[in-house]
């Protein structure tokens, strides 16, 4: 488990929001257009939806008492990455 923060139904919530959060960034990083699958590149293009819908669940879920978010140091970037692909996947029209 990656976050343990007492309650059992809480953990699992966390832990596959973050998977689902990182799982969005890898699925934004691949160049699906160049490898022939065009209809998966242009599907991602709403990527950044259902990516903030999980962070929202991730956030609401997090207990308030935690000060310091070390997590936030990776999901950041993600959420950065996949910003800037669905954005990019927008303007090129791929």
């Amino acid at each position: 488990m990656l976050f343990d923060v007492g309650a059992q139904g809480r953990n699992l919530l966390l832990n596959t929001c973050f998977l689902l959060i990182a799982l969005c960034g890898i699925l934004a990083l691949v160049p699906w257009g160049s490898l022939g699958a065009d209809e998966l590149s242009r599907l991602l293009r709403w990527l950044a939806l259902p990516c903030l819908a999980i962070a929202l669940v991730y956030e609401l879920a997090m207990p308030s008492g935690y000060n310091i978010r070390v997590d936030l140091l990776l999901l950041v970037p993600i959420y950065a990455v996949v910003l800037a692909t669905s954005a990019f996947r927008w303007v090129v029209r791929s």
